[in-house]
């Protein structure tokens, strides 16, 4: 039997909400999985959800522009949790 020390590290989170000029296709919802998808009644539509990592964030900025979606707004915050690193 091996003994791991566990030890207390510091993590983030990035906590998005992006506020797109449009609504969304039934097959784009699908390209955002994990995200909350909020249509709103004057047309446009609200992303909002976690990140694991800054990569992911610029990852779901290029996907969105990819798909010729106009971004009206991204707000990004990090969020400080804790994880167990061995």
């Amino acid at each position: 039997m091996q003994n791991h020390k566990v030890s207390k590290k510091q993590e983030y989170i990035w906590w998005v909400r992006v506020y797109c000029a449009t609504h969304f296709d039934d097959w784009l919802k699908d390209c955002f999985e994990g995200l909350t998808i909020n249509q709103q009644e004057d047309g446009t539509t609200i992303l909002t959800g976690e990140l694991p990592d800054m990569s992911a964030v610029y990852g779901l900025f290029s996907h969105l522009s990819d798909k010729g979606i106009m971004i009206l707004c991204l707000q990004v915050e990090r969020i400080l949790g804790e994880g167990l690193c061995e």
